[in-house]
């Protein structure tokens, strides 16, 4: 097969979990094989760790998706009242929900489909779901290229007729990120056999370590650590929940310590929760960290205490780097984790199941060292970066036939 350019379109607008995947998945595809260019919506740490990898890259604005430090806050308040009216008729006339999409995103459209024709690409890959990214597909079926969209989060609400008749027929493949996921769609109307299931992954190299009290004031050598990786961007990710746990079981052992990793609106929430508490001496806030992996590491045990998830790249994560998990038991964690083997599950509130968990790693009641070899050999064997990659290209493959 000859080499072919895949275009890439990134929405996501902090570059989070979506941005980081693809860039594993850029430093490890066959660039013999397939020549990656990718669009950016937003500009945040994660494009230039595409440039970093010699991936050609646009940056496209689009005013509803595009966030920018110039921006006032008087254009923010008008685009979102005008996107409230465009949904508000979209409820009241849903056969109008694509032209109205196609109306509020037509400058960016216009923008896509010149890189197009600009880069020849063979695929559009759209990498963070099909719902945010249909100007994507818009532009990519305009042009006659067959389109390729990831699904990493799940459908909130129904989907209207006429937007679902133009995804199942125009989105050539989807690609869920955990079997959750992908049931959350075929629920919704999403053409099952055009999903397919590659799960999140990690980079398999090895981690770096670092030193605890470089992030810290005073000194956490001899404390029990309690992490919390999480981008702070909506509580269905992470809510008060984590900082009750924790403080239920600071009453039983003063010398723990939790540690919190990542930033926005939410952490003002859990700050004022911990102030309320009178916890700060044994909260620090580190906010976002570019060795993020590195302090996961140091970890006694990892919180992935999430209101709902398809399948969360820290749990994957955790276990990776051998820290004990201790997730919620939503979306498609059991796709990674059994309870007692390789990590903790408990009903999502649950508090006494959650400090009971912390007590028993706290005073080795538990196997640790069982428990984190069994998760090291979990991702080793089913969520490593170069099986991911692989199965990727085979869709790939199976698209360009």
């Amino acid at each position: 097969m000859s080499k072919k350019t895949i275009l890439f379109i990134e929405s996501s607008l902090t570059g989070g979990g979506s941005a980081v995947s693809l860039n594993q998945l850029l430093s490890t595809i066959d660039r013999t094989k397939i020549n990656p260019v990718v669009v950016f919506l937003n500009n945040h740490p994660q494009v230039k760790v595409t440039k970093d990898l010699g991936i050609k890259v646009y940056m496209v604005n689009d005013w509803l998706m595009t966030k920018t430090l110039s921006q006032s806050s008087v254009s923010l308040k008008i685009a979102q009242i005008i996107n409230l009216y465009f949904l508000r008729i979209i409820k009241v006339f849903p056969f109008l929900a694509l032209y109205l999409n196609i109306i509020l995103h037509f400058s960016v459209i216009l923008k896509i489909k010149k890189i197009i024709r600009s880069e020849s690409p063979s695929i559009v890959h759209l990498n963070v779901q099909i719902l945010r990214d249909l100007f994507g597909l818009v532009a990519a079926s305009s042009s006659a290229i067959p389109c390729i969209s990831y699904l990493r989060s799940m459908p909130s609400q129904k989907i209207d007729s006429p937007i679902l008749n133009i995804i199942n027929k125009k989105t050539t493949k989807f690609i869920a990120n955990s079997q959750f996921t992908a049931d959350s769609w075929i629920k919704y109307g999403i053409q099952e056999d055009k999903i397919s299931v590659v799960h999140n992954v990690v980079d398999i190299s090895n981690i770096e370590t670092v030193e605890l009290d470089n992030y810290v004031e005073g000194t956490i050598k001899d404390k029990f650590v309690v992490g919390l990786l999480a981008p702070l961007r909506g509580i269905y990710k992470v809510d008060e929940f984590a900082i009750d746990v924790f403080n239920e079981f600071h009453n039983h052992f003063k010398d723990s310590v939790l540690l919190i990793i990542g930033d926005g609106p939410v952490r003002n929430i859990l700050e004022n929760k911990v102030e309320k508490l009178n916890l700060q001496d044994s909260v620090f806030f580190l906010g976002y960290q570019q060795k993020a992996l590195a302090l996961l590491k140091e970890f006694d045990v990892s919180l992935v205490l999430n209101h709902q998830d398809t399948l969360s790249r820290v749990a994957i994560e955790s276990l990776h780097v051998g820290t004990i998990l201790l997730a919620s038991d939503v979306g498609g964690i059991r796709e990674l984790v059994v309870s007692e083997e390789n990590g903790f599950l408990i009903n999502h509130g649950d508090l006494d199941e959650a400090v009971n968990v912390l007590k028993r790693v706290k005073t080795d009641a538990i196997d640790s060292k069982m428990i984190i070899k069994n998760g090291k050999k979990t991702v080793s064997d089913n969520f490593n970066i170069l099986k991911n990659t692989n199965k990727i290209c085979d869709i790939y493959s199976q698209v360009l036939k």
